[in-house]
């Protein structure tokens, strides 16, 4: 319970985000539906403080309900906000003509096997009135438009539609609202009027990262720079739609998924170069590193959700507080959902959270619960962890990738045991490769071919495991059933984490008693020594060994205040 309140208001600010999306927003609805959330959480509180009608045993469940009600009733007002001044409607009176409209290329096109994608941003018509809106415009798969081109765009201006699909309808045009994006443009006529006319740092950094990616496509060849470029910097957006389909059906493709994984070896990497400079200015610069690679990746839900958790190890090390990763992911959760709230509803935000999560609260007390049912498993090399760690993981993901994409890999625990030890190697060794090649060429290729070895391997595995047959279950299933699955994984935690909670305690009264027992023992052997006129400060260590002191110390250590402040 000791992070109750702060999980609490987590969930009901996401809670109230979805409630919210659900209505047609006005300013009177959303005026009304904020009045009456804090109008309860108020009488709530006032209910908890006073007592009335709520035992002393109940009343920090009380609190907690109402932080939950506070929660949504934040979620909800922050939600009407957002939907205020993200311009539905705009260009509704233009839809379906061909128009020309100026505009700002508000994010690093994507390119595709056959086109291209950018965001742009219209700008604002004072003559008419018209506030700016965001189109997705589709172009020329080599087009050489750039983050923050002024453009004039002429075209036939259209609404997104849901899309059809061997799988199901797939909701794209919810998919771009979510987005703030509420038309479309399809190879239009484009016109370059200027350039820089967006964040100047940001399209800085952008032009390192794709300097970066160039000099990956100059030392490796295909498909082995996509892979490479895909873990390091770019993300699945590097492979092709046949790889990554390859890697979904593999169950590999949270690899090439910008993520904590990336963000860890980036701080881990700046810390290690800079050894030699004073701690905190080290934390300073792996700070300032992990912010410039968030922002040349392109903002995307997972790397900045891993971002703040990271940053808030560095706030916790520079103020020399002990740092808790459950608090840091929903304290993640939280500043995202407020930035924007439609973050809620990306599925790839969903999934990193529910993994982190599953990696935090379920994994370690499954691996003690469970361990006598997988000892048949090797301990080495941390074969029986990983796979019992990814089978838990994949457990919890399970409802929300049936509800998604309606495709579950059974082969995923096999290709993650294979796969996963091998991408620190790989990354490091492809890093340092490209780093080299801007030196020279010649002086990257023993690097080069040590990479090219990993990553044929990776690959090899990847294309054997997604033709197996069978490999793959193709079922989606209702958000009903997503509910009721969380439900009983709900419980299914609420059983792990008491049996953590009893182990814990069992091991901490076992080592009171030692200590007790040995307590005992002293006292009666130090009252037969003072008798003697023997001192029993010099018999003292043998009747506890270093050894035993050291484990009782490490022992109460571990269970003290974790909140308290270190000193430096």
């Amino acid at each position: 319970m000791q992070h109750a309140r702060l999980y609490s208001l987590v969930g009901g600010v996401v809670a109230g985000t979805y409630l919210s999306s659900l209505v047609t927003h006005t300013w009177y609805s959303a005026v009304f539906v904020c009045i009456s959330f804090v109008s309860t959480g108020i009488v709530s509180w006032i209910v908890v403080r006073r007592r009335y009608f709520v035992s002393a045993k109940n009343s920090a469940l009380a609190v907690i309900f109402v932080v939950c009600i506070f929660g949504m009733s934040v979620g909800t007002g922050r939600t009407a906000l957002w939907m205020s001044f993200n311009h539905a409607g705009v260009l509704d009176s233009l839809v379906n003509k061909k128009v020309s409209l100026s505009a700002i290329v508000v994010e690093e096109p994507q390119p595709s096997d056959s086109s291209s994608k950018i965001i742009v941003e219209t700008l604002p018509n004072v003559a008419s009135s018209t506030k700016s809106a965001k189109v997705l415009v589709t172009g020329d798969r080599y087009s050489t438009l750039a983050y923050g081109d002024e453009i004039k765009l002429f075209g036939k201006l259209a609404i997104p539609k849901p899309l059809e699909s061997s799988s199901g309808d797939f909701a794209y045009d919810v998919y771009l609202a979510r987005q703030g994006i509420f038309y479309t443009m399809t190879f239009p006529s484009v016109k370059i009027v200027s350039h820089h006319k967006e964040n100047i740092v940001r399209e800085y950094l952008i032009n390192i990262k794709n300097s970066f990616l160039g000099k990956i496509n100059e030392l490796f060849s295909a498909p082995r720079s996509g892979l490479l470029a895909g873990l390091l910097v770019s993300g699945r957006s590097s492979l092709s739609k046949t790889e990554q389909t390859e890697f979904t059906q593999a169950g590999l493709i949270h690899i090439v998924a910008l993520s904590g994984f990336n963000v860890t070896i980036i701080a881990q990497g700046l810390m290690a170069i800079l050894i030699f400079l004073p701690k905190k200015l080290r934390l300073v610069i792996g700070a300032a590193g992990i912010i410039a690679f968030v922002t040349m990746t392109g903002f995307g839900a997972t790397i900045v959700r891993a971002g703040i958790m990271a940053l808030l190890v560095i706030a916790a090390a520079l103020v020399y507080r002990t740092y808790h990763v459950g608090r840091a992911l929903f304290t993640a959760v939280l500043c995202m959902t407020l930035w924007n709230p439609m973050v809620v509803f990306d599925v790839s935000f969903q999934l990193s959270c529910i993994a982190t999560f599953a990696v935090i609260f379920a994994v370690p007390p499954a691996l003690e619960k469970y361990a006598a049912y997988i000892k048949f498993l090797p301990e080495k090399y941390l074969i029986r962890d990983t796979i019992l760690g990814t089978a838990v993981i994949e457990i919890f993901l399970l409802p929300i990738l049936l509800s998604t994409s309606g495709q579950i890999s059974l082969v995923t625990v096999i290709t993650n045991l294979l796969i996963l030890p091998t991408l620190p190697v790989v990354m490091g060794f492809g890093f340092a490769a490209t780093l080299v090649g801007y030196v020279h060429s010649m002086l990257a290729l023993p690097l080069v071919a040590i990479s090219n070895l990993m990553l044929d391997y990776i690959l090899l595995i990847t294309k054997f495991f997604a033709h197996i047959p069978f490999g793959v279950v193709m079922y989606r299933i209702p958000e009903w059933a997503v509910v009721s699955m969380y439900g009983m994984l709900a419980f299914w935690l609420w059983r792990l984490q008491r049996f953590k909670t009893k182990k814990e305690e069992a091991e901490k009264s076992g080592a009171l008693k030692i200590k007790a027992e040995t307590a005992t023992k002293m006292e009666t052997k130090n009252a037969a020594l003072i008798l003697s006129g023997t001192s029993s400060v010099s018999t003292f260590g043998t009747a506890l060994t270093s050894a035993n002191l050291e484990r009782l110390d490490n022992f109460f250590r571990s269970h003290s205040n974790s909140g308290s402040q270190k000193k430096p």
